[in-house]
């Protein structure tokens, strides 16, 4: 990977906190590679799959279905409904009462978006993808908003939190085709943000401290050795003497080999160490970080966290389930790779693809995060999965990113985020064919799609296989999943399902997000109209 010179440099910083912490991360984004190194000119050389006929991809739908999904691309067209789409619900509920609102949404909104309130009533649509070759990511969403005390009782609700996402699993073990079935969470629902944020300045502060003490600035090609050491320790000022920085240097140095790499850096740079201690106290340079230190509550509360994040891989694995981690905001994710990447992949996916990371192609910096868990499942040993999308948080990480006064770390257009979704896709495709490589290709995207399906068969990868499958959200692009699964490809619908109420102030957030793709959804439209037309006998 270094030496393709893909990987030259990684993610070392992510945005900055949210109001109660305040990190510093978003103010040591590397520069991206150039963009003009990323124009991919898609050809499709074999790909017979037809996205546009609707009587083959609509076929287990009804015509009521079909015009109700049409009526709800139309509705959120207006960008009055996805911008108080909370208020309206409000307003709705306290008109209708809860019993004849609940009825309307799940006739409407969460009956296009949702599987159903619980695992029994789920089993039906289950059933129905089945049919129709579609495999189904179910998921029970819990999240914490921003900002929530993670004190005291709260803490009970994340233990609470647990057993329906548990839950998740087995159904999805329980519908699987031939162990093929997965399930997805967001580690926001089973840990304290504050912790995140507190993990992620911790990990991030880590690999500044090996960027200034390595032989190169970068957490893949540096290295640390007594010369450097030694060099970076009298730039940050730390106030050691040669004996003294010798010592330091070998309690870091825990295999006694002269050289740290970042993976051995990771593990022997503990709070507990007195090179850490020493940059908690005071910062002695302009380039020397200052590390948080956690309290013994938040010690306590890590624990617990990954008691719970094991008993989700643990599960996961005797059920024969695939366990997917969303992405989530930026700020979070150095702490979410860290649990999902270093903690959970190297245990439980030694012999199969257990657990999937997130990546999100519309961020700079998503290349080099990619390359540093490729060469950790390589020094490891364990399966890589990854489950890869192009985002969901761009208003709301710009925003930041003009609040903090650091760079946008999202790529300018769309073709920017398009081109650098190609490059990494076959980049990782490639890694396939090699073996100990799985991928989810989830987007809407039919150009996209048929990219990965030219790239499936020309380096000769099985498509049964599980090794490369498809993902999109449910109520949405049904054309393309139902046309997938037809053809044998596996397509997995993201299914999220729990009571209304819980399931709507999920679906409000994802409108949000994903407020671009709902508007654009014109494709979807067309082919809606034109099988309502074709069954009405006005078309053929």
């Amino acid at each position: 990977l270094v030496k393709s010179g893909l990987c030259s440099m990684y993610l070392l910083g992510h945005s900055p906190v949210v109001r109660s912490l305040t990190f510093q991360i978003g103010n040591h984004l590397y520069r991206p590679l150039s963009t003009s190194r990323l124009h991919h000119h898609v050809k499709f050389s074999g790909t017979n799959i037809d996205f546009s006929d609707g009587k083959k991809a609509f076929r287990n739908k009804s015509s009521w279905e079909l015009l109700k999904s049409y009526l709800i691309y139309s509705m959120f067209k207006s960008n009055f409904i996805v911008e108080r789409n909370l208020q309206l619900l409000k307003l709705g509920q306290r008109v209708l009462g809860r019993r004849l609102f609940s009825s309307l949404m799940k006739a409407t909104v969460y009956g296009q978006f949702a599987g159903g309130e619980d695992k029994e009533s789920i089993r039906p649509v289950l059933t129905r993808f089945r049919s129709d070759g579609v495999r189904a990511m179910v998921t029970y969403n819990v999240e914490e908003d921003e900002g929530t005390d993670s004190k005291g009782t709260v803490m009970d609700q994340y233990d609470n939190n647990l057993k329906p996402i548990l839950d998740s699993i087995e159904v999805a073990a329980d519908n699987a085709v031939d162990n093929d079935n997965c399930t997805a969470t967001k580690l926001t629902g089973i840990a304290p943000t504050p912790l995140l944020l507190r993990l992620s300045e911790s990990l991030v502060g880590s690999e500044r401290v090996f960027k200034l003490l390595a032989d190169k600035p970068s957490l893949l090609e540096g290295k640390i050795n007594a010369d450097s050491f030694l060099r970076g320790m009298e730039r940050m000022k730390v106030g050691l003497n040669s004996a003294e920085t010798e010592k330091v240097f070998s309690e870091l140095d825990i295999h006694s080999t002269g050289s740290i790499d970042v993976f051995h850096w990771l593990k022997s740079f503990k709070p507990n160490t007195q090179l850490y201690q020493l940059l908690t106290k005071q910062k002695s340079s302009k380039q020397q970080p200052l590390l948080p230190v956690m309290s013994d509550n938040e010690k306590d509360q890590m624990t617990s966290v990954i008691r719970r994040v094991e008993t989700l891989a643990q599960c996961a694995q005797d059920r024969g389930v695939r366990l997917m981690v969303d992405a989530e905001q930026t700020y979070y994710q150095p702490a979410i790779r860290y649990i999902t990447v270093d903690i959970l992949m190297s245990k439980y996916n030694l012999s199969s693809p257990v657990i999937y990371n997130t990546q999100q192609c519309y961020l700079k910096a998503t290349e080099n995060s990619i390359c540093l868990d490729l060469l950790a499942a390589d020094v490891n040993k364990f399966h890589y999965g990854v489950k890869l999308v192009r985002g969901a948080y761009m208003e709301q990480e710009r925003n930041l990113a003009v609040e903090k006064g650091y760079e946008d770390p999202i790529w300018s257009t769309k073709t920017e985020t398009d081109n650098n979704y190609y490059k990494l896709l076959e980049m990782l495709l490639s890694r396939v064919r090699n073996g100990r490589v799985n991928i989810m290709v989830a987007t809407h995207n039919e150009d996209t799609i048929k990219f990965a399906i030219d790239k499936v068969t020309q380096l000769g990868i099985d498509k049964t296989a599980g090794s490369v499958v498809f993902g999109q959200l449910l109520g949405m692009c049904d054309h393309v999943t139902f046309s997938l699964g037809s053809t044998g490809y596996l397509a997995y619908k993201y299914m999220p399902y729990g009571p209304v109420e819980e399931v709507l102030s999920y679906l409000i957030r994802r409108a949000h997000e994903n407020k671009g793709m709902l508007d654009g959804a014109v494709r979807e439209r067309k082919l809606l109209t034109k099988e309502l037309r074709r069954r009405a006998g006005l078309s053929r």
